[in-house]
């Protein structure tokens, strides 16, 4: 693997304004593949380290527009087949399958009336599953694991092996990609793969992590640095996304903060806001006994509090 190099790109790749240039942060792969094995308790195969060999002492400096809000680190150093599977264990584990994204997704295919519907990214297929338990639809899968299709093919879902495959003609109803983009060193390049398999008319979803959210009280967390993440969206980005390929923005929504983030997320962002400090400290040292109170009546979700992901729905 090769980085490529820019002494500075001047436009953001994204919306293409002028201005993309260092936001300040800094980090090369070798500090963040030994935070990996730390904070994961994990210890990376050789091969790993093997792949990244020629760049593991590059700086990666993040890059802002100052346009859409897109942040990407340069160079894009994504991860390699090699990293994804030391850090996750039966395709799916390292992500929870109760996913909000995912209810409003199969709540939107339904009200758009789509039939047939293709994941893009689909992992081991998760919602791919969820998709088939609430109806009838004609689902596909993508993704860029080459074991997919035979994973998909034991509980009957068929698989592209190439995006580039047309197997519905006139393209898909509905194209979902969950949590992909930030992933990519060439979102767009991607993003012109979805547009092909995409139907005039069609209905286009996507979801990130929410940059401008609690995330953002996080900046040095090994999942948000590359090889895992390379880049950051928000919804002035992501609506930039679309408006590049044409699509036509129906909605973005905020995910609210979930209860399985609650003692991780919420005491730091506690910490952060915009209150005296002596407050902070006091809600933040009480938040525990709140959450018990809100899981105690089965609370799952805090909606005035943004959560991971952002969802935006596109019209092809």
């Amino acid at each position: 693997m090769t980085a490529t190099t820019s002494a500075s790109l001047e436009r953001c790749p994204n919306c293409e304004a002028a201005g993309f240039g260092p936001a300040g942060q800094t980090v090369t792969l070798a500090d963040t593949l030994r935070d990996w094995e730390i904070q994961g308790n994990l210890t990376f195969p050789q091969k790993v380290r093997d792949d990244y060999a020629a760049n593991l002492a590059v700086p990666l400096r993040l890059h802002r527009c100052p346009a859409c809000h897109f942040k990407q680190f340069v160079p894009p150093l994504a991860g390699t087949g090699s990293f994804y599977e030391a850090i996750t264990t039966g395709g799916e584990a390292y992500y929870t399958q109760d996913r909000w994204e995912f209810r409003k997704a199969i709540a939107a295919i339904r009200k758009f009336d789509g039939k047939t519907v293709l994941d893009a990214g689909c992992g081991g297929g998760a919602f791919l599953r969820q998709l088939r338990a609430a109806g009838s639809f004609s689902a596909y899968g993508y993704d860029f694991n080459p074991d997919t299709p035979a994973t998909l093919a034991a509980d009957g879902i068929p698989a592209l092996a190439d995006m580039d495959e047309q197997v519905v003609p006139g393209g898909f109803d509905v194209v979902t990609c969950f949590q992909v983009l930030e992933h990519l060193a060439n979102p767009w390049s991607f993003g012109e793969k979805l547009r092909r398999q995409l139907k005039a008319g069609g209905l286009l979803i996507l979801t990130t992590p929410d940059a401008a959210g609690p995330i953002s009280n996080f900046t040095n967390s090994v999942t948000d640095l590359p090889p895992h993440h390379v880049s950051r969206w928000d919804k002035t980005s992501m609506a930039a996304f679309g408006a590049r390929f044409g699509f036509k923005l129906r909605r973005i929504r905020h995910e609210p903060l979930p209860n399985y983030v609650w003692r991780y997320y919420l005491p730091v962002m506690i910490r952060n806001a915009p209150l005296p400090k002596y407050l902070t400290l006091r809600l933040a040292n009480r938040a525990g006994r709140f959450l018990d109170v809100l899981e105690r009546f089965g609370v799952k979700e805090l909606p005035p509090l943004r959560g991971h992901s952002l969802y935006a729905e596109f019209e092809g």
